[in-house]
């Protein structure tokens, strides 16, 4: 799994296509296939690649492994000796558990605007806090912060939660897609001017740390 900060800089190296969020890789003969999303996740697009380089940011949950009867991924030394395509590792992130997504009353979800993998556990604590099932936009989710089965969206889940709590989430097309069965949204945000507080219940504005600190003091009091 590539890292979407490094992953462009490497396709431009090896002057290679660049895909992101692709949601199927495929390889028939010596072709690459990828079907990723488009127009902001509103659609998708089916790819060929033929013998162009590539390098593809995979969201979906796991990709076919070429190794033998032990089912673990292979890794290929010389390229042209094993065909197209190069498995170098498919080792998704492990879900740390917790309530699951999907019929979810409340969900606590963080995106790029977290900052990194180090404080993801604001997220996680604040949300076992208050009973929280744990989401993520698909840009944590390529991050490596969290693992894809945690991505809301439009090639995540759907959730239809009582109160949807957005973090760090700017509100692309693609995550709205998610979130339309909410009942009530609140959205944290630096940016006064992020979408998602288009469609918030709730807009508050500021450093999401302080925030979600202040409100876990309270609770802890309640």
């Amino acid at each position: 799994v590539a890292n979407r900060c490094w992953a462009p800089q490497l396709a431009a190296s090896l002057q290679a296509e660049f895909l992101t969020s692709c949601e199927s890789v495929d390889v028939i003969g010596d072709a690459v296939q990828v079907t990723a999303p488009a127009m902001g996740g509103i659609v998708s697009k089916n790819l060929t690649l033929g013998d162009r380089k590539a390098v593809l940011l995979f969201a979906g949950e796991a990709l076919p492994s070429p190794a033998g009867e032990d089912g673990e991924a292979a890794v290929a030394v010389d390229p042209v000796d094993q065909g197209a395509v190069r498995f170098v590792a498919s080792e998704p992130l492990p879900d740390t558990g917790g309530i699951p997504l999907r019929g979810a009353t409340r969900v606590v979800s963080g995106g790029l605007g977290i900052g990194s993998g180090d404080k993801w556990h604001v997220i996680e604590d604040f949300a076992a806090k208050v009973d929280a099932a744990v989401g993520a936009s698909r840009a944590a989710v390529e991050m490596g912060w969290v693992p894809s089965s945690r991505q809301v969206g439009f090639s995540g889940q759907k959730v239809s939660p009582d109160v949807y709590v957005a973090v760090g989430i700017s509100g692309a097309v693609h995550h709205l897609a998610g979130i339309g069965g909410a009942k009530k949204i609140v959205a944290i945000n630096k940016d006064p001017e992020a979408n998602i507080f288009k469609i918030a219940d709730v807009a508050i504005v500021g450093d999401y740390e302080k925030i979600i600190e202040a409100a876990m003091r309270k609770l802890e009091r309640a």
